[in-house]
């Protein structure tokens, strides 16, 4: 026993137990001023704390139109604003800042993006601007880093066309290292204007495609797969263009109302979320527009919309996006979800947020509902991270008051862990947040003996085989090891920490 024991602790060793929070929030801005946004959110890298970039907008009840501007802001893991930056002038340029377009149908989504990352530290924002001195209209890029201070940027002069029909719609970093903006006149006229790895303009295409874009990237050769953003009401489409802007194919899964919301590529297949329909839409096509798998949810809500996905490392899907209640004397509206789905499709778990009940400052009057879903990301601590907007309507149906923005941390995951000894097989652990319980992913089959120990090297508990999931609902916080031996004798260890 001692020798084991001993084994043990030598193995344990080699790993560091990290520090991490525990915290979870919902964030609502709740600014009657002003319209609030958030667009885009990113884990800073090797620290507890998230970067959003998005826009306060004056609602027209002051004079005073400087925060007509984007705005950079770093929150702590328990939701606490650390940084707040506006970027209302740079130099002599006065920025015109205007709100993303929204879909036609959807108008509660953005359907654009101007931030992008660059790498983990350094962020391009795209915005238009007036020259002060010569009041000429430009396009200005300016990359900031991840404190929010701008490091350089770099203007286009825009015709009056450009600069007052036409708004932003797209910013992307291509594979070469140049990046592209795409400005559209909101109907099927998208200008893609291209620019080197120091924002220097290169060269400007335009395209009249007979249909929108709603979400773009990149593949290959430059071509690009586009989801469509039509008015018509089959609108879940999507397609691949070449360099010319010609259509080489497009599909329509569906013919009833719907969107193909988000598209994501990773090793060399297309991923594609959505909805139609009252059913959200999670399918992976290849690059000829084949559908290889696809999984649509059909839940106990009325209507999902799936508005984005993350793909984890261990093949899970973790899907944002919103839910609709049955019952119309619901007095939750709108709720903001997020999912987890296993490689098969499975709903491992989902979570909803209801902010009218919760954080709304209305909630009595039941006139505002919440949007959301629409980024989602994995933060350094495990949890996931997704924005939205809270949407203020007045009594009278149909006029909008304001909007403030929305951002969601769960809880960091119950699981870290690592495979400590190398043998034949490859195992992972996963926890089922919701279920607290464990589980094995990999050849189970092949699993002779499993041992629970807790950070004193004491047995908790043990079997034969792996048949289940292993419930943990009982066990104190802390920390603890999984080992497990195959039956060739090899050990694996996994350590954990228990969070609640």
């Amino acid at each position: 026993m001692k020798t084991k024991r001993l084994d043990f602790i030598l193995i344990f060793s080699c790993f560091t137990i990290i520090a991490r929070t525990q915290c979870s929030f919902e964030y609502i801005s709740n600014d009657t001023v002003f319209q609030d946004h958030i667009e885009f959110i990113h884990p800073k890298k090797n620290t507890n704390e998230i970067i959003t970039i998005g826009s306060r907008i004056n609602r027209g009840l002051i004079n005073d139109t400087v925060f007509n501007a984007p705005v950079f802001q770093i929150f702590d893991y328990c939701a606490n604003i650390l940084t707040k930056t506006v970027y209302n002038v740079i130099e002599k340029f006065k920025l015109n800042h205007k709100r993303l377009p929204f879909h036609q149908s959807y108008l509660e989504e953005p359907i654009g993006n101007t931030a992008i990352a660059i790498d983990e530290t350094q962020f391009l924002i795209v915005d238009k601007a007036i020259d002060t001195i010569s009041n000429q209209q430009v396009l200005i890029l300016f990359r900031i880093d991840d404190t929010g201070q701008i490091r350089s940027f770099k203007t286009l002069n825009l015709n009056s066309q450009e600069a007052n029909q036409n708004a932003i719609k797209n910013v992307l970093k291509l594979k070469d290292g140049r990046f592209l903006v795409i400005l559209t006149d909101n109907i099927v006229q998208y200008d893609f204007y291209y620019f080197d790895a120091y924002s220097e303009f290169l060269y400007k295409k335009s395209f009249n495609l007979g249909r929108g874009i709603r979400s773009i990237v990149e593949i290959d050769n430059n071509e690009f797969i586009c989801s469509s953003n039509t008015t018509e009401k089959a609108s879940f489409q999507f397609y691949r263009i070449d360099t010319s802007g010609q259509i080489k194919w497009i599909v329509t899964p569906y013919t009833v109302t719907g969107s193909a919301r988000e598209i994501l590529i990773e090793d060399a297949k297309i991923y594609i979320v959505g909805g139609s329909g009252v059913q959200g839409v999670f399918m992976i096509c290849d690059f000829e527009g084949n559908i290889l798998k696809e999984f649509i949810y059909d839940s106990i809500y009325c209507k999902q919309r799936f508005c984005s996905a993350y793909i984890a490392s261990d093949g899970y899907y973790y899907i944002g996006g919103y839910i609709q209640h049955c019952d119309k004397n619901d007095k939750r509206g709108q709720d903001i979800c997020i999912l987890k789905m296993d490689p098969n499709g499975k709903l491992v778990w989902n979570k909803t947020y209801d902010f009218r009940n919760e954080l709304g400052t209305s909630g009595n009057q039941s006139y505002y509902t919440d949007f959301g879903g629409f980024m989602i990301r994995k933060t350094n601590d495990g949890g996931i991270i997704t924005n939205g907007m809270s949407k203020y309507f007045a009594i009278t149906p149909g006029i909008e008051l304001h909007e403030d923005a929305l951002l969601i941390k769960t809880e960091a995951g119950l699981v870290k862990n690592n495979q400590i000894t190398k043998g034949p097989h490859h195992f992972e652990l996963t926890a089922n947040i919701i279920q607290n319980n464990l589980n094995i992913i990999g050849p189970t089959n092949d699993i002779k003996k499993w041992v629970l120990y807790n950070l004193q090297g004491a047995s908790l508990v043990q079997g034969s085989n792996w048949s289940t999931d292993l419930e943990i609902g009982n066990l104190h916080l802390g920390v603890y090891v999984l080992n497990i031996m195959d039956q060739n004798n090899c050990n694996y260890y996994f350590k954990f920490i228990k969070m609640k």
